[in-house]
C-alpha cells in the first residue's frame, strides 16, 4: 500500500453540505454552473434549465437594462470577449443575481459591490453590439 510514517496521521476529507447561516435558501454557484444550467443554449450535456423562476420569466435588470433570461445566456456564451471589461463584468453581475434570485445569502458586502456594478454597467449602452462599442465604454478595463 502506501508507505508513510508512523508519525502521519489519516486524513479523510469530505465536501461540506451547503450551510445558511444568513438565510434560508440555496447555495452559492459559479458563473460555469449558470452558464451551462440555463435556457436551452445555456445548456450542457444532461443539464436542465435550474435557473431561478423569476429569472425564466422576467429576465433580470443588470445596469438598468432589462435581460431576457436568453439574452443573460447570449452574455454567457458570446465568443471572442477575453480582455473585454463589459463582458468579464457583466459574467460575474449575472452569477451574483442569479445565486441571490436562487435564494442564496447577500450580506452586505455582496449587495454593495452588485450595486457598484451595476452603477458602472449603467454607464454604457444595453449589451454592447462589439468589442470595439465595449472598448470605448471600459477603454481601461478592456485590452485591444
Amino acid at each position: 500500500m502506501y508507505q508513510r510514517s508512523d508519525f502521519t496521521p489519516i486524513v479523510i476529507c469530505t465536501t461540506r453540505p451547503c450551510e445558511n447561516v444568513c438565510c434560508e435558501g440555496g447555495c452559492t454557484f459559479t458563473q460555469g454552473y449558470w452558464k451551462t444550467h440555463g435556457p436551452v443554449g445555456c445548456q450542457t450535456g444532461n443539464n436542465t434549465n435550474v435557473w431561478p423562476q423569476s429569472v425564466q420569466h422576467n429576465g433580470r435588470t443588470l445596469g438598468g437594462c432589462t435581460y431576457t433570461q436568453d439574452q443573460l445566456c447570449s452574455i454567457f456564451n458570446a465568443q471572442g470577449t477575453a480582455g473585454n471589461g463589459w463582458y468579464a463584468l457583466a459574467h460575474q453581475l449575472i452569477a451574483a443575481e442569479l445565486n441571490i434570485a436562487n435564494g442564496a445569502c447577500a450580506p452586505t458586502e455582496v449587495t454593495d459591490a452588485i450595486a457598484q456594478a451595476n452603477a458602472v454597467m449603467s454607464q454604457t449602452t444595453c449589451y454592447p453590439s462589439s468589442f470595439t462599442e465595449a472598448r470605448n465604454h471600459f477603454p481601461s478595463c478592456v485590452k485591444s
